[in-house]
């Protein structure tokens, strides 16, 4: 923590909400409410609007929000009920110029920056949760002030002298602020004491290697030996017993003076205390595994995690599989039967016309065979949605930008705004169409569960831009969908993703997607498609992808592309990613950043990226 001194700033007090009145004017008195929402915001408390039936609905917060039950923190999801208090608390900043000092917490250091800062109105609302982690999330929207006030030299001396920072002045910093606003600059500096030392817990393993891969040695086609890396999983486990962790006890330090020319008294040391889950015991200043499984530290917690463990094929007799944790496969996945983790899944053997869907990482040991596999759950059917979104509001924003400039030149004065618009999406931003069918299309193959209303009345809004002729389309109608596409895109920015990662050894008829990479290390993929969030390597031997497509966001390295049969392939990668091909056949597509590149005949050795919005091979 820090202290901080602001000054010129006035406050508002909140508006007081009417409860007499009907809910359906709550979004316009502090609250929120919509038809069908079970749940809504009342004097930054959030109710339950209709008694449940069958469930309680789920809410949680994102991180700009904080959320109380019955005055206790809490981070992750919460059940709505009237049995308790649910508080929300959100930070408003009306418009002000401000001379900002800051002291750091130790008094040590103090800082002035002068900022002209806009306003934020915050206003929680909730929305339904796009990963269905719970059912609603409570977030906020703002609207933004400014303000013109000017900063006077008087009043920052004046801040300075009352905010009582004399000891260690730097006079020269205090002027280059003033001449300098909106940088920090550290006006005064005290001494600092030797300080305590914390108490901290030693764990007896890195929760980052737990799950590695092997290390295989082999030798390249001319002979000489290498390491392969792309060694499949080997979990780094425990047995009863054995020590975890070490609390290491505080010590004391000792003192010095802050910039207020006081004496800094040493701070007495910190202790920590224990958090442990299932599996762990304490005893004495160690923490010790009362079970065999996997240790990890989820929100701070310290448990030893099951692990679901089959030893023979997943078939008639064992049934489809539903874990929360890890589930390790000795056999193989048979045909018609699913495989479902929260965490990462390994399968020893072949899968073959089977579901395959980790919230973790992905490792089949064998081959892939009609098959679907999805490594980072419901993320991963998100992060194309997410970044087709964010390139429809880059779009919408130049074309909005150019109309208006367009509108200003003698050649098109005549020209009405639907045709500028209409003629921007057919030469510039062609790649509009595209992402939009791309959208419509991904969405339909999403499971009901998986679909997010908001999200498919947006694209719904979109799909004008298919047929520009058909439609009205103005720089009003075009504003309107450019907002509601930045209100998804927002969504989406304020919600963190994992990268999972697919590994195997050969995938035919099969469709593979990954929010991280998909590694295929020994004979390739035929007639497949592979999304990666990262990148797709298909560096084995011999390294063939023939027939489908693949689509990843950084890289494509791939050995053999296409055949000699002219078999159709399409590889993409994002405006700054790389396709790097040792042996490429007639009748490949390569496409980057909106890009399409034609390769007509045989050839090797091939590096393609984007150079000056061309692609350079």
């Amino acid at each position: 923590m820090e202290a901080g001194h602001k000054g010129l700033r006035s406050k508002t007090d909140d508006v007081e909400l009417d409860k007499t009145k009907d809910l359906n004017q709550m979004r316009h008195n502090g609250g929120s409410y919509e038809k069908n929402h079970e749940v809504a915001i009342v004097d930054n408390r959030v109710k339950l609007v209709v008694e449940p039936v069958h469930k309680f609905p789920v809410i949680r917060p994102d991180k700009y929000v904080r959320l109380y039950v019955n005055d206790e923190e809490k981070d992750d999801s919460v059940v709505v009920s009237n049995e308790v208090e649910i508080r929300i608390e959100t930070s408003d900043q009306m418009p002000y110029n401000s001379v900002d000092i800051r002291v750091t917490e130790d008094k040590l250091k103090a800082y002035l920056t002068l900022n002209k800062r806009p306003g934020r109105k915050v206003r929680p609302v909730i929305i339904e949760d796009p990963y269905n982690i719970a059912d609603y999330i409570v977030t906020t929207e703002e609207e933004i002030f400014t303000d013109d006030t000017e900063i006077k030299a008087g009043e920052v001396r004046k801040e300075i002298e009352e905010a009582g920072i004399r000891f260690g002045l730097k006079k020269e910093a205090i002027s280059q602020a003033i001449k300098n606003p909106g940088e920090e600059f550290l006006i005064a500096e005290g001494k600092p004491p030797v300080p305590s030392v914390d108490a901290k817990i030693v764990h007896n393993f890195d929760e980052k290697t737990v799950v590695t891969h092997d290390e295989r040695r082999a030798a390249d086609k001319d002979g000489i030996e290498k390491i392969d890396y792309f060694g499949f999983i080997k979990i780094y486990s425990v047995k009863p017993g054995q020590i975890l962790a070490v609390k290491a006890e505080p010590r004391h330090g000792k003192p010095g003076i802050d910039v207020y020319g006081q004496e800094i008294p040493v701070e007495e040391p910190k202790d920590i205390e224990w958090n442990i889950g299932e599996g762990v015991i304490l005893i004495g200043n160690r923490a010790v595994a009362t079970r065999s499984g996997r240790p990890v530290i989820e929100n701070g917690k310290l448990s030893v995690l099951n692990i679901f463990y089959v030893d023979k094929d997943v078939d008639i007799t064992v049934g489809s599989i539903n874990y929360n944790g890890d589930v390790l496969v000795s056999g193989s996945v048979a045909e018609h039967f699913a495989v479902k983790a929260t965490g990462l899944i390994k399968v020893g053997k072949n899968v073959s016309h089977a579901t395959i869907e980790a919230g973790g990482d992905i490792w089949i040991n064998g081959n892939i065979f009609g098959s679907k596999v999805t490594a980072g759950g419901s993320s991963a059917y998100y992060q194309q949605v997410a970044y087709n979104f964010e390139k429809l509001s880059s779009t919408f924003e130049e074309v909005e930008e150019a109309v208006s400039s367009l509108k200003e030149e003698s050649l098109f004065k005549n020209s009405t705004e639907r045709q500028l618009i209409y003629g921007l999406f057919e030469t510039k931003y062609k790649e509009t169409r595209e992402i939009i069918s791309d959208l419509v299309e991904h969405q339909s193959m999403l499971a009901e569960d998986l679909q997010n209303p908001k999200i498919l009345a947006v694209i719904n809004e979109l799909k004008i831009f298919l047929d520009c002729t058909a439609h009205n389309i103005d720089l009003v109608v075009l504003g309107f969908i450019k907002r509601e596409v930045g209100k998804i895109c927002r969504i989406f920015g304020n919600i963190a993703n994992k990268k999972s990662s697919i590994y195997t050894e050969y995938v035919q008829n099969s469709f593979l997607q990954a929010t991280g990479d998909i590694k295929i290390n020994k004979k390739g993929a035929f007639n497949s498609t592979l999304i990666s969030g990262g990148k797709v390597i298909i560096d084995g031997m011999p390294g063939v992808f023939r027939g489908g497509k693949i689509k990843a966001r950084e890289a494509v390295i791939v050995r053999e592309l296409g055949s000699i049969g002219g078999s159709k392939v399409e590889v993409e990668v994002e405006e700054d990613g790389k396709i790097i091909i040792d042996q490429v056949y007639d009748n490949v597509f390569i496409k980057i950043g909106g890009r399409v590149h034609r390769l007509d005949r045989e050839m090797k050795n091939i590096k393609a990226r984007l150079h000056k919005g061309e692609i350079l091979l």
